[in-house]
């Protein structure tokens, strides 16, 4: 038997006690499964950068380039800049091993506008930029 149902028949709890009890635990419950329902949905953006990377890792760079693509435009808030930053780079890596120069320029542009830290994504835009013809531009890059 229940605490509260002991306390209940023995007269030592009132029903207006016990009610307010139950009223606190439905709360509790209530907030748990939003707070819930709140932290899944904040994954869900790491998981589909994680099924990019995973189709990348596979060798799949058309259908990696699609999902990073996706990524990419869902990331508007400036507090997404970085992982902007992330996905536009890992986009021109996709066009860069589909042999696609000048996506994968582009993507590298994007890569840098928005401060990915990694310098090799320079010594690719200059690559790209040479694969394209544009040679001054690669120049400046190298």
């Amino acid at each position: 038997m229940r605490t509260i149902d002991l306390l209940n028949r023995l007269g030592l709890i009132e029903p207006a006690v016990m009610c307010m009890f139950m009223n606190r635990i439905f709360n509790y419950i209530i907030i748990s499964l939003l707070a819930a329902v709140a932290l899944g949905t904040v994954g869900c953006k790491s998981a589909k950068m994680r099924d990019a990377d995973e189709a990348y890792d596979r060798g799949e760079y058309d259908a990696a380039a699609t999902i990073y693509r996706k990524v990419y435009n869902k990331l508007t808030a400036r507090e997404d800049r970085w992982m902007r930053g992330e996905a536009a780079f890992q986009l021109g890596e996709c066009y860069r091993h589909l042999n696609q120069a000048s996506r994968a320029s582009a993507a590298y542009q994007n890569a840098l506008r928005y401060e990915y830290e990694d310098s090799m994504a320079i010594f690719y835009l200059a690559e790209a930029l040479h694969h394209e013809g544009k040679y001054k531009e690669a120049i400046e890059q190298y």
